[in-house]
């Protein structure tokens, strides 16, 4: 059996991933998968020869705040003790991870990243033990080709039959500096001066991000709140344009659900977007940025994409809608092959057997 732990009881991306990965272990290969929420580590009990994995390994053992080390590290020791093999899936959201992060990771028999600029990061961190590339993927809803409108979006739907407006679709569920929010402000209110039909959709969590503020001086609508798979790809495809101007990060799901609904998407030329750079529209990187005060894991910089050409890059689609959808219900095609659930299922399925997690 293998030991899943994740945050079982939260809607958060990691836990949203992990559901996937479990889901399709179970359903494509018959393994026998135990859900563990990470509280649990507080007050395991297990015997010894337990094979583990966790998501995320350092968030788990470390959190997030100086404060919470002392405690988790009481994870790490029991979880030592216990296992057979301990591993599991962590990211990248800077170019460098603290040195005691580099001494965590060293412990596990394995470490997957999503992305191959989080590899490097890792590496270049002193991180020494086996590490795998496994992509983030995406659901078999984009599949869809078509479908009826959910009515908590039928507003989204009436703004823009109803002043034929042209739609940014931009995430901020958390982090607004490091997903690029003070970027997202000034290029739209630019865009917006000269196209005065294109508003901004911000899609946000139920808890509100500090920079929303700024993004609230501009014409932009909000949607708030936990979206299912079928409402997610609705609010992709109502959008005319996906903006992802991360300045760090490992994978950034977003941008290749965008993608994968087909909706032109404008992206950091840096980072992690290389992997799928080329189903995308690159922005230019003016050079390199402090993303966090005092986090204890994530210590380096992050890159600084150019709010100019951001601007400049929405213009452009906005200009040119037909042949931008054209290219990209052509790449469409090609991201949901490459990264369905099913295929990083499988590649999972054999990391976790070449590394004895599974047999």
């Amino acid at each position: 059996m293998l030991i899943y732990v994740y945050p079982k009881e939260k809607d958060i991306s990691f836990s949203l991933i992990s559901r996937y990965h479990i889901h399709y272990l179970r359903k494509g290969f018959n393994h026998n998968i135990a859900e563990v929420n990470e509280s649990v580590l507080d007050h395991i009990y297990w015997t010894p020869g337990k094979r583990i994995l966790l998501h995320p390994i350092l968030y788990a053992v470390m959190g997030d705040r100086k404060e919470m080390f002392q405690v988790r590290k009481k994870r790490l020791d029991r979880l030592m003790e216990v296992k057979e093999k301990l591993g599991g899936f962590d990211t990248a959201d800077t170019d460098r991870l603290s040195e005691i992060a580099a001494r965590i990771l060293n412990k596990m028999d394995l470490v997957m990243v999503p992305s191959n600029w989080a590899k490097d990061v890792y590496v270049n961190s002193g991180v020494k033990t086996n590490i795998e590339v496994l992509p983030h993927g995406v659901s078999d809803s984009f599949l869809k080709e078509s479908m009826d409108i959910d009515p908590n979006l039928k507003y989204i739907l009436d703004m823009k039959e109803r002043d034929n407006a042209i739609l940014i679709l931009y995430f901020l569920t958390h982090s607004g500096f490091r997903k690029g929010a003070d970027l997202v402000a000034k290029a739209m209110l630019d865009v917006q001066d000269e196209v005065k039909n294109a508003y901004l959709v911000v899609k946000r969590g139920s808890i509100m991000d500090p920079f929303l503020s700024i993004l609230r001086n501009l014409k932009m609508v909000e949607v708030a709140g936990f979206l299912n798979e079928e409402q997610l790809v609705q609010l992709y495809k109502l959008c005319d344009l996906v903006i992802v101007p991360s300045r760090g990060g490992g994978f950034e799901l977003n941008a290749l659900e965008g993608i994968a609904a087909g909706v032109p998407t404008v992206v950091p030329d840096a980072g992690c977007f290389l992997d799928y750079i080329n189903y995308a529209i690159p922005v230019k990187v003016e050079g390199s940025v402090r993303i966090f005060r005092d986090n204890p894991i994530h210590v380096g910089k992050g890159f600084e994409p150019s709010w100019v050409d951001l601007r400049d890059k929405i213009l452009e689609v906005i200009r040119n809608l037909d042949y931008y959808r054209k290219r990209f219900r052509r790449n469409r095609k090609i991201v949901l092959l490459k990264y369905s659930w099913r295929n990083v299922a499988t590649k999972l399925h054999k990391i976790l057997k070449s590394y004895g997690f599974i047999a």
